[in-house]
């Protein structure tokens, strides 16, 4: 019977540690955003730009070739760098809702370890075996960081101009919020069926 009772603990971990690998693959890369790049020349700028430009939460990346319009000096540059925003400020303004959505994302991820920590203390040591209030803490902690989660991917996805070139990051961190509130009923049941 006491076996039966740390399952529903194990089961969590092992979901947790999944979802954590999802997310922190959606939390690190640039690929929140991409744009296709198909720019004709106009009076102010006389160069064709061609390619492609991502952004995440952390960096964005520029990859495009560029050439003027006149015959003569069609000479072609191609230009595939990556920025770190907190490198680069005077190239690319940050605005109120990226770092809203840095620090949603951030605490979410805090939240997670502090999930899987409770956990494992609730799986390793021997006097807060089979006690519910571990698992009511861990349930707390999860739920929270897929809120926070979830609430960062909201404000990132409602700004302008953003929601039609969203991609597979911001997808996986919105999968990974999703997936941390089904884990966080898990252990709430579990904590319920474990009385």
């Amino acid at each position: 019977m006491a076996d039966s009772k740390g399952i529903f603990i194990k089961i969590s971990l092992i979901l947790l540690v999944i979802g954590l690998i999802i997310f922190v693959i959606g939390f690190g890369a640039p690929y929140w955003i991409k744009a296709d790049l198909d720019v004709e020349p106009t009076l102010l700028d006389r160069y064709y730009y061609r390619g492609n430009v991502h952004s995440g939460l952390w960096s964005t990346c520029e990859d495009y070739e560029r050439w003027a319009s006149e015959v003569r000096t069609s000479r072609r540059y191609r230009v595939d760098e990556c920025y770190a925003f907190l490198g680069h400020t005077d190239r690319y303004v940050i605005s109120e809702e990226l770092r809203a959505t840095q620090f949603f994302e951030t605490i979410g991820l805090i939240g997670l370890v502090a999930t899987i920590v409770t956990l494992l203390l609730g799986v390793c040591v021997e006097s807060l075996k089979g006690q519910r209030i571990v698992s009511i803490v861990a349930a707390l902690c999860c739920l929270a960081s897929a809120g926070s989660i979830i609430l960062g991917t909201i404000i990132y996805g409602s700004v302008d101009g953003v929601k039609d070139s969203l991609s597979w990051a911001f997808a996986l961190t919105v999968v990974s919020g999703i997936f941390f509130i089904v884990i966080g009923i898990i252990i709430v049941v579990g904590a319920i069926v474990n009385k």
